[in-house]
């Protein structure tokens, strides 16, 4: 203990408690970013950022499961109990891990529009009324907060500032947000994965926190429950025969206060079994020099007084004993913190000098976190540890290879910059319909406009509508689907002399498709994976930035699987359509050719979610 909020308590064990804890973390990282991809060996592989953020994000998720095991497991079988000390250290080291995951998100997804990307976090995606497609990022925001308060207050200081008690309930919030974190990926990723690997890992860990809380609730709960109660009030622990020199026997009392009942010295004396450090597990500490010692982090009190040893000043209730026959009682009222309750003497009981309350006793290791750990428990905990690293590389890597292939889409850098001339058209989206082509885009083609980022190029395009001109920019295509990200300046798009010829376009019916609306430029190559319910609020800058939307059909129509889509009679999508994007939906509209592209008219009235 220390009297002064510094860090004294820096030891070999608390190195090497960090030292393993980083090893897996970085483990985990390394085979998911580099190893996985490798043997993925996608021609296109995701985009950096996209795989940097999953990365992240899995490992904070795989951190903050096994956090929320430690507890039960401690409380199920005391060889974990030494996971605990310095789990505060992990929780904080969860929290960069999860920001380092919410800066990609946010500097990817989020970033490149004509909003401010914390702006956009809040408003991109609203679809709050419906399941698939809800906003999954709320969930994250709130987690995320959460972690954060809750790293931020794991100093003892907060402890002391704010009491035990409350400080305590501040971090039960750790549950809300873990639920929140499933919810986040559940309502996210999960429903965009076809490989089922990261489902059932998903799956596992959080069945995993759950069955363990489960289990050692009901096990506390069958340990703690009072076997009687008589006229007096009088509350039945054990049998004397049960209890064993230097150890507890803990009951739940019926207030919802548990009591720990130490035979120390041939005497019964009963404190509470909340330590004032942390509310650790006193019951589960041993007397080491007359003195009960918490196994969390080795705050000391005497059994007899509930005070902690000069200079120190914590106290803990304690309370009134009596032995009826053989059966030990305890007055279920607490005294106040500190007051001295006279032990009763247990008759022909004797302390024998290196029995079960030893510190050196090889059956009941007993771990401190200041102390050297004891030689029972080593090889256990050495190999939680080895289990712990292989694990989290293993996790690294079955979610790595678990990520699917992102497809065809691709921005070609490697075409370099390319200038076309054609002719340009407005309306619904502004297109080039290419009649001088290049090394890449052949003559006939017709290029859906894009400009830097999430915008549009509808004022550049404006004054040159049905005229030629030359386009310059970067393309990017996925199977028959083409766009051009123009360059900035007059010379991304310009007036070309020359003839303009006619343009015709082809009407093809009325068709009802089933399929996903995305936005034409990230589907196209900007970004992969450019679809699905964790892109939409990327999905909808774009489109709110005047990017053309292209509906992705299951039904190939005249062999064409993309086609832009527009609201009746050719005009923009309506903002109806927003809630509905990278959903698996089906409408109707009319369909019509020009030249390679196909576009689709769509009937708002028509638009709903498929089964």
């Amino acid at each position: 203990m220390s009297v002064k909020y510094i860090p004294v308590q820096w030891n070999n064990n608390k190195y090497l408690y960090d030292l393993v804890m980083l090893a897996g973390v970085a483990l985990f990282l390394y085979v998911f970013l580099y190893s996985a991809p490798g043997i993925l060996s996608h021609e296109r592989p995701i985009n950096a950022q996209v795989h940097n953020a999953r990365a992240f994000g899995a490992c904070a998720f795989v951190m903050l499961t096994v956090i929320l095991c430690i507890g039960p497991l401690a409380r199920l079988d005391t060889r974990f109990l030494p996971l605990l000390y310095n789990r505060r250290h992990f929780g904080v080291m969860t929290v960069f891990v999860a920001l380092t995951h919410a800066f990609y998100v946010i500097n990817w997804y989020f970033a490149f529009s004509m909003s401010d990307k914390y702006e956009a976090l809040l408003f991109a995606n609203t679809s709050y009324g419906q399941l698939r497609g809800f906003p999954f990022e709320t969930f994250g925001i709130f987690a995320l907060i959460v972690l954060i308060i809750l790293a931020a207050t794991s100093h003892d200081f907060w402890m002391k500032f704010l009491t035990p008690p409350v400080w305590k309930r501040i971090h039960y919030l750790i549950y809300p947000a873990y639920l929140s974190v499933v919810a986040h990926v559940s309502f996210g990723i999960l429903q965009d994965q076809q490989n089922h690997v990261s489902t059932a890992i998903f799956l596992a860990g959080a069945t995993a926190v759950g069955g363990l809380h489960l289990m050692a609730a009901l096990t506390e709960l069958q340990r703690g429950r009072a076997a009687s109660a008589d006229r007096a009030q009088w509350i039945d622990i054990c049998d004397l025969s049960d209890m064993r020199e230097g150890f507890a026997k803990i009951r739940l009392l019926p207030e919802g206060d548990r009591v720990a009942v130490f035979l120390h010295e041939g005497k019964l004396s009963a404190i509470s079994n909340a330590c004032a450090h942390q509310n650790g597990p006193l019951g589960e500490g041993r007397i080491i020099d007359c003195l009960v010692t918490c196994p969390w982090h080795g705050f000391q009190y005497d059994v007899r007084t509930g005070r902690s040893p000069a200079p120190f000043t914590e106290k803990v209730p304690t309370y009134t004993l009596r032995l009826s026959g053989s059966t030990v009682q305890v007055d279920p009222r607490a005294n106040p913190p500190g007051t001295p309750v006279e032990p009763v003497p247990v008759p022909g009981a004797g302390m024998k000098h290196g029995g079960a309350g030893s510190m050196n006793d090889p059956d009941k290791p007993f771990f401190v976190g200041y102390l050297p750990a004891p030689r029972a428990l080593r090889a256990f905990l050495l190999t939680i540890c080895v289990i712990f690293v292989s694990g989290l590389a293993g996790l690294g890597l079955a979610l790595g290879v678990a990520q699917d292939d992102p497809g065809e889409g691709a921005f070609r850098f490697d075409y370099g910059r390319q200038t076309v001339t054609g002719v340009v058209e407005l309306t619904p989206y502004p297109l080039l319909r290419v009649t001088q082509g290049s090394e890449h885009v052949a003559v006939g083609r017709t290029l859906m406009l894009a400009g830097q980022g999430k915008t549009g190029v509808d004022a550049r395009a404006a004054p040159l509508e049905g005229q030629l001109a030359t386009a310059s920019g970067v393309i990017l295509n996925r199977g028959d689907l083409e766009m051009m990200q123009l360059r900035g300046g007059q010379n991304g798009l310009a007036a070309a002399e020359g003839t303009v010829p006619q343009m015709l376009t082809e009407p093809l019916g009325r068709w009802r498709l089933a399929g996903e609306i995305c936005d034409g430029k990230c589907l196209a190559g900007a970004m992969r994976p450019g679809r699905g319910i964790a892109h939409k609020a990327c999905a909808n800058l774009c489109l709110l930035g005047d990017i053309p939307p292209v509906f992705v059909t299951t039904q190939p129509v005249e062999g064409h699987r993309f086609l832009l889509i527009t609201g009746p009679g050719g005009t923009k999508l309506p903002a109806e359509a927003y809630h509905r994007v990278a959903q698996f939906v089906t409408v109707e509209g009319d369909v019509e050719r020009r030249g390679d592209l196909l576009v689709l008219a769509i009937d708002p009235a028509t638009l709903e979610r498929a089964d």
